[in-house]
């Protein structure tokens, strides 16, 4: 069963994915056609994070999607949090 989560008013389906330079999960949402939303995680390599752990941008346009992704089961927020950029 796939899941899919509501974000902005968009049904949403979670692809899993690696970054290319890393192999870190990348998570992407995407319509249940296929067309790209947004994706949930940043990749900042300066981080340490275990194999399982991902990095998600929850401010700016991006706001709402940890609790989706937790409330959906996909993620468990471990209430950690890093600087990247300016924010």
């Amino acid at each position: 069963m796939t899941t899919t989560i509501n974000l902005f008013g968009f049904s949403c389906i979670p692809v899993f994915r690696r970054y290319a330079d890393n192999d870190r999960i990348a998570i992407l949402l995407r319509t249940p056609e296929g067309e790209p939303v947004t994706t949930a995680t940043v990749n900042q390599p300066e981080f340490d994070l275990e194999p399982n752990q991902v990095l998600i941008k929850d401010y700016a346009e991006n706001e709402g999607i940890l609790a989706a992704l937790v409330n959906a089961g996909i993620i468990e927020d471990t209430g950690r949090t890093v600087p990247v950029g300016h924010a």
